[in-house]
């Protein structure tokens, strides 16, 4: 157990974290974005990729992998329209030129899972998410082949930093995290 401690948490950009942390405003950080300053420690912590999945009878099933012109002739299930999966995905239909229709959309990914379970369209989450249906055979999975859908997330603090309890607790539990969809 934890002692008591106050602690705050900032959701802004990799630049603006960067410049806290350099600026001893936060001490650690979590992000999804590249980081170039040499000042700063960086761990990897998650790498994962969006994919499109599909209930067992669909004809995406038998293949490996489709592409976004594929994708965009499917009814699709997505996340909420301010959800970070999502606009990582629409930004690469919207690059390839491809108009698409949302059937659905749900802050829930186990309603977006059970919605393509029951064939209503194909869904794009997280590889992370869908590999424990793929494995057990209840749904598919297929890569995107022609977009970068890949993500990492890192964890980051400044070089040479005193690593506090805390700071080494916020490691952990975001450690314990990798197999949870991280949304911006």
């Amino acid at each position: 157990s934890m002692p008591k401690v106050d602690y705050h948490v900032t959701v802004a950009n990799t630049r603006i974290i960067e410049k806290m942390l350099l600026n001893s405003e936060v001490d650690i950080a979590f992000v999804e974005g590249q980081i170039v300053n040499p000042n700063l420690e960086v761990y990897e912590v998650l790498a994962d990729e969006l994919i499109a999945i599909c209930g067992t009878q669909h004809s995406f099933c038998n293949k490996d992998s489709v592409t976004l012109k594929e994708i965009s002739k499917e009814p699709l299930i997505l996340r909420e329209p301010e959800s970070g999966t999502r606009a990582f995905f629409e930004e690469e239909m919207q690059k390839a030129g491809l108009n698409y229709t949302v059937r659905w959309t749900s802050y829930s990914y186990g309603a977006i899972i059970d919605a393509v379970k029951n064939n209503l369209g194909v869904g794009i989450i997280s590889r992370k998410l869908a590999e424990k249906y793929i494995k057990e055979g209840s749904l598919c999975g297929c890569r995107i082949k022609d977009a970068n859908l890949s993500r990492s997330f890192r964890l980051l603090y400044v070089k040479n930093k005193y690593i506090t309890d805390m700071m080494l607790k916020f490691s952990e539990i975001v450690g314990n995290l990798a197999a949870i969809e991280m949304d911006k």
